[in-house]
């Protein structure tokens, strides 16, 4: 009788090489999510970066406008104290106190 020479599978050194290929997919695979995750978190850290950056510079926008608004309202104060009596000018001091009183009094 003759023994035939069939197909008797892989060898154990295919089997090997086949199971290592797979891990390092598996391992390639991981690498490339944790690459992405990374990713996502370095946007969104940018992300709310230039939201505090947008803030603050908003912020300063504000406070320039309202420096603004109050260099102009004190220049129209002098204006109008210098116009009623030329002669004698209120003291700052005097105009804060007048101020004060009327706040509190609600009438400005």
């Amino acid at each position: 009788m003759c023994m035939g020479g069939g197909y008797s599978g892989p060898s154990q050194a295919e089997i090997l090489a086949q199971e290592e290929a797979s891990r390092q997919r598996a391992q390639a695979e991981a690498s490339k999510l944790k690459a992405e995750q990374a990713l996502e978190q370095e946007r969104e850290g940018q992300k709310v970066l230039a939201d505090r950056v947008a803030m603050a510079t908003s912020d300063q926008e504000a406070r320039r406008r309202t420096r603004a608004l109050l260099i102009g309202a004190e220049a129209e104060e002098k204006d109008s104290a210098s116009l009623a009596d030329p002669a004698e000018p209120e003291k700052r001091s005097e105009k804060k106190a007048r101020r004060a009183t009327l706040i509190a009094a609600g009438g400005e």
